[in-house]
C-alpha cells in the first residue's frame, strides 16, 4: 500500500483489497477502521506533542510575575531572579519551543463516521455495500496554532499600543504529518491485517 496526497490529508491506496478482505472474512469493517485509524491518530498526537517539547535557540523573554508585564529579556538566561520566568522563543522556520504548553496540550485525536448511499459497484467497499465514510482526526482547536504554522501580523505581548508586528512562521504541523506519513500507512495496514487474522487465522494475501 502507497499514501497518496490530497489537499490537507492523504489516502491509501491499494487499503481497499484489505477492507474487502475483512467484509469477505465477516468482520466488522467499520470498527476495524475506527481502529486503525485511531491507533495512527494516537501515534501522530504523540509526534506532535514531542514537536512543539523541542526548547528554543532563539531570544530570551521574561515573564514578570508581580506584575504580569512581558517584554525582551537582554542578560544572560543564567541571570535570573526569583520573581522572573524566561522563555527563549524559537527561531523562524523552528517548530514553536514550549512556553505555558497550552497548545502542545490541546493537542488530541478522533474519528468519526458516516453511513454513506448504496455502492454502485465502482466504488468502495464492494457493489452491494454502502458508502461509509470513516475519518480519523488530529490537531488542536487553539486558534495561535494555525498562526504560528503560517505566520501571521500580530501585537508582540497583546499591547495593542506598540503597532503590529511579523510573526514568522514556525512550521510545526503539516511538516510533522508529512514525515509520519509512511508510519501511519503501516500501521494501519498492520491493524487491519491484525483483525483480518483475527476473523480468519489465516495472514491476509493479496
Amino acid at each position: 500500500m502507497t499514501k497518496v496526497y490530497k489537499g490537507e490529508g492523504f489516502r491509501v491506496k491499494g487499503i481497499e483489497d484489505v477492507i474487502r478482505g475483512l467484509h469477505e472474512a465477516g468482520a466488522d469493517v467499520r470498527r476495524a477502521s475506527e481502529e486503525a485509524l485511531w491507533e495512527a491518530g494516537s501515534m501522530l498526537e504523540g509526534q506532535l506533542k514531542r514537536k512543539l517539547s523541542q526548547p528554543g535557540t532563539g531570544r530570551n523573554y521574561l515573564l514578570s510575575k508581580g506584575v504580569g508585564q512581558r517584554g525582551l529579556y537582554k542578560g544572560a538566561p543564567t541571570d535570573r531572579r526569583s520573581r522572573y520566568k524566561f522563555h527563549t522563543a524559537s527561531v523562524p522556520g523552528e517548530p514553536p519551543a514550549p512556553d505555558t504548553g497550552r497548545l502542545r496540550a490541546s493537542i488530541t485525536h478522533n474519528t468519526s463516521y458516516r453511513s454513506g448511499a448504496p455502492s454502485d459497484g465502482k466504488h468502495l467497499p464492494w457493489p452491494g455495500g454502502t458508502l461509509d465514510e470513516v475519518k480519523g482526526y488530529v490537531g488542536t482547536n487553539v486558534e495561535y496554532g494555525y498562526y504560528l504554522e503560517i505566520g501571521a501580523m500580530i501585537w508582540p505581548y497583546g499591547n495593542m499600543k506598540i503597532g503590529k508586528r511579523r510573526l514568522l512562521p514556525r512550521p510545526w504541523f503539516l511538516n510533522t504529518i508529512s514525515e509520519n506519513s509512511t508510519k501511519v500507512v503501516k500501521l494501519m495496514e498492520k491493524s487491519l491485517r491484525r483483525v483480518f487474522k483475527a476473523h480468519t487465522g489465516k495472514v491476509f494475501k493479496k
